[in-house]
């Protein structure tokens, strides 16, 4: 999983996106907070942050969960 995740420290935010549409798999998570948005997992301790973080209103979780992206906030 260590590996994974330095692969998406790499990416760019349209490719980390792109790739969790593609990886929805159990325990990937989108984690929401109001500066800050990553990628992590449940069985996981480190994560991959997107360069621009885009919040945790309610709108939010409605897009990304209509995406099939399972999110949560910190």
């Amino acid at each position: 999983m260590e590996e994974m995740f330095n692969k998406l420290k790499k990416m760019d935010d349209y490719e980390k996106w792109k790739w969790l549409i593609k990886n929805q798999w159990s325990g990937v998570i989108v984690m929401l907070d109001n500066d800050d948005t990553f990628i992590t997992h449940i069985d996981y301790d480190g994560y991959a942050s997107f360069q621009e973080y885009i919040g945790w209103s309610d709108g939010v979780f409605v897009l990304l969960d209509s995406m099939g992206i399972k999110c949560d906030c910190v």
